[in-house]
């Protein structure tokens, strides 16, 4: 009896941890609930990995399937992965190793076409084809350019592929190109180093958040012009008390970045810096 009612606990256990949803929006940042939600996830214990899955909000339909290693505080990933559009099609098929991708992907169009085949050994990816969505193949001889529509937001994000490797991908925003990935990313004169003195130098430990205690990582989104200044810093992820109005005061008065280069010429770059708040013991 004693190990029937062990067995029913696991059993009850591993149902309950399979229900919890946890929801996030469209910037992939975790919400109370479904206002506002853009997907949730559920896992659940699947021999020594995780089972993954995703859902879209707006009509349950399956965003993602996957299995991942550790759940918590991130997910890696680790096995088959796939991905599907809002209207049910598969988006992205392949497999992880170590929470890298490794070996054949395959990604797709909303209309079911063949978008990308690349081959990926964890650090390397290779490029053998794209495809528009009316089947025309996109590079010629390693080379060219092509664009996928983001489930998140409806954009397109561009990609620019040289020697059968990507070496930048931008998406438009008030008609100026936003790289994500670039050849040569912007840097703080200084570098990182000097990055890290001015911000020790010139951040201030908000009142609120000492009195209460309160310590942690604040995550500053914002962008380096092609003049290498601060441009649209925002708080991606913080902790109150007013520790995020404070990463974006500093992160916006720091302008002192040489720009990000593609083939040679500046770009605006979109960036994310992590400003840590801790209080002295």
């Amino acid at each position: 009896m004693k190990n029937f009612i062990v067995l029913c606990f696991v059993a009850l256990s591993a149902t309950a941890f399979a229900q919890e949803r946890c929801y996030y929006n469209r910037d992939g940042l975790l919400v109370p609930g479904p206002e506002g939600a853009f997907l949730y996830r559920t896992t659940e214990p699947q021999g020594q990995l995780y089972l993954v899955r995703a859902y879209y909000v707006s009509n349950e339909q399956l965003k993602l399937e996957a299995t991942a290693s550790e759940t918590s505080p991130s997910i890696k990933y680790e096995g088959k992965y796939k991905s599907y559009h809002e209207n049910g099609q598969l988006e992205d098929e392949g497999e992880y190793k170590d929470n890298k991708s490794y070996g054949l992907w395959k990604s797709y169009h909303e209309n079911g076409q063949e978008a990308e085949e690349k081959f990926s050994d964890g650090d390397k990816t290779t490029y053998s084809q794209c495809w528009d969505e009316s089947g025309v193949p996109l590079l010629v001889n390693g080379a060219g350019t092509f664009k996928r529509k983001l489930a998140r937001n409806g954009e397109y994000q561009h990609y620019e592929i040289m020697n059968s490797e990507m070496i930048a991908s931008y998406h438009i925003e008030s008609n100026d190109s936003i790289y994500s990935m670039v050849q040569e990313i912007a840097e703080y004169r200084g570098g990182i180093e000097g990055l890290y003195r001015g911000l020790a130098k010139n951040l201030r430990y908000p009142a609120d958040a000492r009195r209460w205690g309160i310590e942690g990582k604040v995550f500053i989104e914002f962008t380096v012009d092609k003049e290498g200044r601060v441009q649209d810093a925002r708080c991606l992820k913080g902790i109150g008390g007013g520790c995020d109005e404070e990463g974006v005061r500093v992160i916006s008065e720091m302008n002192k970045w040489t720009p990000a280069k593609v083939k040679g010429k500046p770009v605006i770059q979109r960036m994310v810096l992590p400003i840590a708040f801790k209080l002295g013991r």
